[in-house]
């Protein structure tokens, strides 16, 4: 009987140990570089890339507060359907940006919430 209390219990450690590694692994896989963007559970908050035409990955669902601030080199995005926040100043004072095109999924929608949208002309 104590043997077979042992075995079970040694059995149910052996189970945690291993979801606890398999839940520490996928947090790895979701937080970090991907080439210019930095995405952490599917938040963009960093871009550093050279500029140019702008592609965000699909696996972006928001765009933080202010991860393309100051980035004067940006003269396109391309923001996926996957994308439903775009936080505020995510893309101020980005001078040369001239335009932002906004993807749509298979159903034809494309549905952002833009946090205190402002346009501003110089």
């Amino acid at each position: 009987m104590k043997r077979k209390l042992i075995g079970e219990i040694l059995a149910v450690l052996a189970l945690a140990v291993i979801f606890c590694v398999a839940g520490f692994e996928s947090k790895d896989v979701q937080a970090g570089w991907q080439g210019n963007f930095y995405i952490e559970n599917g938040v963009l908050s960093k871009y550093d890339g050279n500029g140019g035409a702008v592609t965000i990955p699909s696996t972006v669902t928001v765009i933080g507060e202010s991860a393309f601030s100051y980035k004067g080199n940006i003269t396109s995005v391309t923001i996926p359907s996957t994308v439903i926040s775009i936080g505020r100043k995510a893309f101020y004072n980005c001078n040369s940006l001239v335009s932002v095109n906004f993807l749509v999924d298979s159903n034809g929608v494309s549905s952002v919430s833009i946090d205190n949208f402002q346009l501003t002309y110089n």
